[in-house]
């Protein structure tokens, strides 16, 4: 096992909406409420977190990049016949993700942004974008919460509790938040710890 030694970033809302972007990739989404479809991913620098079994380098590489240069490269790498954006991390939400988004659905994408539920941001364009929440901590955001269209879990062997839910996530010991009621608002992901 491989200790996760990135650093633990605070939220930084940059107010033109520059971002900080590790990668730009075309892929196929491999999880959640669109898996099985072309997408381009955009990873964004940063987490709020440090979870010990993370597998994602969200720190090297980074590039602050406009909202402009951002939208080039997601058309530049943009899978044939496919309109899905995925905006995952790190964590999202620690960046101005607004008007990003609003130029991605100007430009006739659909978004999808993966998170771990703890961070929001004002005035947030929630219809906009399918909200993924991968709970990292026992609480979720209330906005996150009540605006989520999935729920995502990393599912360890030997680590489910009576009901189902993971009883710790990437090695963090502690009950991660559920949702309150999930049928048939909510979709529940698994995903197998790798």
């Amino acid at each position: 096992m491989k200790y996760n030694s990135q650093s633990i970033e605070k939220q930084h809302l940059i107010e033109d909406g520059s971002l900080d972007v590790v990668s730009v990739w075309p892929t196929i989404q491999g999880e959640g409420p669109f898996a099985g479809e072309p997408a381009t991913f955009v990873r964004l620098a940063g987490c709020n977190f440090q979870c010990v079994m993370c597998d994602t380098d969200y720190t090297k590489h980074r590039n602050l990049l406009s909202v402009e240069q951002l939208l080039h490269a997601v058309r530049m790498r943009k899978p044939p016949s496919s309109n899905l954006v995925v905006i995952t991390g790190g964590e999202p939400f620690r960046q101005n993700l607004v008007p990003f988004i609003v130029d991605l659905v100007h430009d006739g994408y659909k978004v999808q942004i993966e998170t771990n539920g703890s961070l929001t941001i004002p005035a947030f364009c929630w219809s906009l974008a399918t909200i993924v929440v991968s709970p990292k901590s026992a609480k979720v955001h209330d906005d996150i919460r009540e605006h989520a269209t999935a729920w995502k879990f990393v599912v360890e062997s030997g680590c489910v509790d009576d009901d189902g839910f993971p009883t710790r996530v990437l090695g963090i010991g502690m009950k991660v938040a559920r949702p309150e009621s999930y049928f048939p608002r909510h979709k529940i992901y698994i995903q197998p710890l790798d």
